[in-house]
């Protein structure tokens, strides 16, 4: 009988090695598993995010040379938001105003920039953007 139980006490370490050598084996591979299929969901998320819009370089901005000498001298946002009116006014008149300009007749966005547009092509600016 002692041989059996050496026996067994054998077998139950052998099985107990093997079982260790599999846990091992899947602390490994599980993690790694994990990780790739986080990588390829994360892949396939930003493959089919599409076109989200214009970029920077795509909006499309007057030059500076178009710019009265008052409003070269704003701060560099301020500019930019002129060369954009200058250049995409059938949007800005869509966007109503929200500044608080209404009394002074204002009814887009576009009217904080521009007062009018000459026939000859020529801008009337209105400063009420640079205060």
């Amino acid at each position: 009988m002692t041989r059996k139980k050496q026996r067994s006490r054998k077998d139950r370490k052998r099985a107990r090695s093997r079982q260790k050598g599999w846990g091992r084996w899947l602390h490994v591979v599980i993690p790694i598993l994990a990780a790739l299929l986080v990588g390829l969901g994360g892949g396939w998320l930003f493959a089919r995010r599409g076109d989200t819009g214009p970029t920077e370089a795509e909006i499309k901005l007057a030059s500076v040379s178009q710019l009265p000498e008052k409003v070269r001298r704003a701060p560099p946002v301020v500019q930019e938001a002129y060369r954009f009116a200058i250049v995409n006014a059938e949007i800005l008149e869509k966007i109503p105003c929200y500044c608080g300009c209404g009394s002074m007749g204002h009814k887009s966005d576009l009217d904080c920039f521009i007062q009018d547009f000459n026939p000859d092509g020529s801008i009337v600016f209105g400063y009420h953007a640079l205060e």
